[in-house]
């Protein structure tokens, strides 16, 4: 039962994360989100190793995401891509 709300709780993070604000980035997390409700709702199997393999490059994904965000808020990083420029949104 617990794994099963594991993986409710992350295919409900990855569907938020896609729509919340939608960018580039974010098409990833929606796009991973409806292939899996798809692989689901065509009741094809998924083992619990490929779930996990799908929430970790999930993660490693994220974690850079996050990174990239965290080093924008450095004034080098500010001076190379303006707040206003495309590169920076």
């Amino acid at each position: 039962m617990l794994r099963d709300l594991g993986r409710i709780l992350a295919i409900s993070l990855l569907a938020l994360a896609g729509i919340t604000l939608p960018s580039a980035f974010s098409a990833i997390y929606f796009l991973l989100f409806i292939g899996v409700c798809t692989w689901w709702a065509c009741h094809l199997p998924i083992s619990h190793l490929g779930f996990n393999a799908l929430c970790v490059m999930v993660g490693f994904f994220t974690a850079g995401h996050m990174v990239c965000l965290y080093l924008y808020q450095s004034l080098l990083a500010q001076g190379m891509f303006p707040p206003h420029s495309l590169w920076a949104r």
